[in-house]
């Protein structure tokens, strides 16, 4: 196989085995590159690295898979090695961040003076974020708004709160006793200690990247394996190389990281428990519209009663008289009709207070994405951490690694994890 070929020339070497090559996965091999006497082997069962970076074609217009940017200052870091390590160029802005409730175009900065009085007057001024019910900081009908978005993501608040609280309050309501690098970022931004902007490449397609990190870390001596699986046994780890297999001890590798998404190690510890997550399942659509005015943000999260499942508007592109935009919507069905299509132009002209319709181009389901209970993840996370301990497996792993997760928090792991 070639997986043990490129191991066996270098004996004195220590091995370190990633499985998985998502940006995680990616930015720890290239950390481990960076050490002497080791040897990364990195495992993907795809074809490609950092597929989650994959863009979408709606008729023939490519685009990421959702808003797609790296935020900076929070992610200088990653965006130096980009530059320097990857030899991208990429382009700099402003990052400009709304907030849409009901009809009400919001900007993320604002304090609760500049708020509509139809909401501020709906709001607890209670500015101390301790917890994370809506009844303690919402009421009215803003609280029934909350209620009746928050379910494009679970029937219970209580799986989805962090996508609401703080965020649809003004920039007062600070959280206590939760620090969060991100929550810290945020805490900057609305109170401008820093000024908030993000970067891209010129092609503003993430897909871009896989090619561009493959190449690195091959030049770097980072092994990389496609089309490859890894079963983790009992006793033994199972390779599944095109269609060849070879079993192997623990030992044979100095140390193991497993970076993709950690409840897929359910399917060893508990498979009753991992199909429980289809409860929790959602699809994720994009839908791109035009519209003839020129919007003033780069991206709004969004509340309105009209539209429940709209997530998130960005801005593909804009110029003097017109602006195509990204709709995310999260909803349990897989399609959407032409009645909801004629619904979404409806309100989408009243949000804007456009003169003409706005111009439909074209959607698609682009992602299954799940909101699992706090208490599915916890049990999940106990079920793995038995599955280890009773079969002394000694694997890596991060049990927060689940769904989307942020450029920041990757580039953050990967230097503390390459020190274990």
């Amino acid at each position: 196989m070639k997986i043990l070929r490129s191991s066996l020339n270098k004996k004195s070497k220590k091995k370190i085995l990633l499985i998985g090559g998502g940006l995680y996965g990616c930015l720890l091999a290239y950390q481990f590159s960076k050490k002497k006497n080791y040897e990364v082997i990195l495992v993907e069962k795809s074809n490609k690295l950092l597929s989650s970076f994959n863009s979408i074609s709606i008729k023939k217009l490519n685009i990421n898979n959702g808003f797609h940017g790296i935020e900076i200052p929070r992610c200088n870091d990653l965006l130096d090695f980009i530059k320097k390590k990857l030899k991208m160029k990429m382009i700099v802005r402003n990052k400009i961040q709304k907030l849409l409730i009901y009809r009400s175009m919001i900007d993320f900065k604002d304090g609760i003076d500049k708020w509509p009085k139809i909401l501020s007057n709906d709001l607890k001024k209670k500015f101390n974020v301790k917890n994370f019910k809506i009844a303690s900081y919402f009421k009215n009908d803003f609280k029934k708004l909350i209620k009746l978005c928050s379910k494009r993501y679970s029937n219970n608040f209580k799986n989805c709160y962090q996508f609401f609280i703080p965020w649809f309050l003004p920039r007062e309501y600070k959280i206590s006793n939760l620090r969060d690098e991100g929550d810290l970022f945020r805490e900057k931004v609305r109170n401008n200690k820093v000024l908030f902007k993000y970067a891209q490449p010129k092609e503003k397609i993430f897909q871009i990247f896989q090619k561009k990190f493959y190449n690195f870390l091959n030049n770097v001596g980072v092994r990389i394996f496609f089309n490859t699986q890894v079963r983790l046994e009992k006793n033994n780890i199972k390779i599944l190389e095109s269609n060849q297999s070879k079993t192997l001890s623990y030992d044979y590798f100095d140390k193991i990281f497993y970076c993709t998404h950690s409840p897929f190690l359910l399917e060893y510890s508990n498979v009753k428990h991992l199909k429980k997550l289809n409860n929790y399942k959602k699809f994720m659509i994009n839908l791109i519209m035009k519209v003839n005015t020129r919007v003033n943000f780069t991206e709004m999260i969004c509340l309105n009663n009209s539209l429940p499942n709209l997530n998130r508007i960005s801005v593909l592109s804009s110029s003097k008289n017109y602006s195509n935009l990204q709709l995310e919507i999260i909803q349990t069905d897989m399609v959407i009709s032409k009645e909801t299509i004629a619904l979404y132009k409806k309100e989408i002209k009243a949000i804007f207070k456009l003169k003409k319709n706005p111009q439909y181009y074209g959607h698609k389901m682009s992602r299954l994405v799940f909101y699992p209970s706090k208490n599915w993840k916890e049990k999940a996370a106990k079920f793995i951490k038995n599955w280890k301990e009773k079969n002394n497996l000694k694997i890596f792993l991060r049990y927060d690694l689940f769904g989307a997760i942020n450029m920041a928090k990757c580039w953050n792991y990967a230097k503390i994890d390459s020190k274990l």
